[in-house]
């Protein structure tokens, strides 16, 4: 099954001439509160988190994947979360509800916060992982052969230390229409051809679509 990676798109024509299309927010506690979504671990639940409110830039569009520097999770329309959810496990993710602002009107939008990943859909084998310092300074290249090595040296990694999986390579069968990955030079998404299509067909706005070149037969 092919799969493609999900992005932010870059055309102006989508998301204007300023990217990411948001560069501030309205932040609802002090960078020092523990409540800060920046103070955050990956992967828990933020349903009791205070949400920053992104401001739009005027030079960019409204889209419905929408850009910016407020965080790292994917903030989307309800459009695009209509078309997302049926896909999506309840139990590995969670959609919350974000005010954004643009121009002199807001918009609701929602947060995808990712919890639970799905490292086993990967061919760590055929894939490369390496142990990577600071700054992904590359320390050593880790001979993974399936799932539970990469849980069992996982565990035994400590920051700043991380493991990087480049060269993806996905099993034969993940399952599943939408993967969402950690470890992959940062957080990840990828859809099915299934699910493009249906993405595309829905003329959601700010995505866009890298086809995933390595897959097993």
């Amino acid at each position: 099954m092919q799969y493609y990676q999900l992005e932010y798109s870059l055309d102006p024509a989508e998301v204007g001439t300023t990217f990411p299309q948001s560069h501030i927010a309205r932040q609802p506690v002090r960078i020092d509160d523990p409540r800060y979504l920046g103070r955050q671990d990956t992967g828990q639940s933020l349903r009791r988190i205070p949400l920053p409110e992104p401001v739009v830039h005027p030079d960019a569009k409204l889209s419905d994947l929408l850009s910016t520097v407020a965080t790292w999770r994917m903030l989307m329309s309800e459009k695009l979360k209509s078309v997302l959810e049926p896909f999506i496990y309840p139990a590995e993710s969670e959609f919350l509800q974000v005010k954004v602002h643009y121009v002199s009107d807001h918009f609701d939008y929602w947060m995808f916060n990712p919890i639970h990943f799905n490292m086993d859909a990967i061919n760590f084998g055929a894939s490369e992982t390496w142990l990577c310092g600071i700054g992904n300074l590359r320390i050593e290249k880790v001979n993974l052969d399936s799932f539970a090595s990469y849980e069992d040296y996982q565990n035994l990694v400590k920051l700043p230390e991380h493991l990087l999986i480049s060269n993806l390579v996905l099993t034969d069968n993940p399952g599943r229409d939408f993967l969402q990955l950690k470890n992959v030079n940062g957080i990840k998404y990828y859809v099915s051809e299934n699910l493009r299509q249906q993405l595309v067909n829905s003329r959601c706005t700010g995505l866009r679509f890298t086809k995933l070149q390595k897959i097993t037969e």
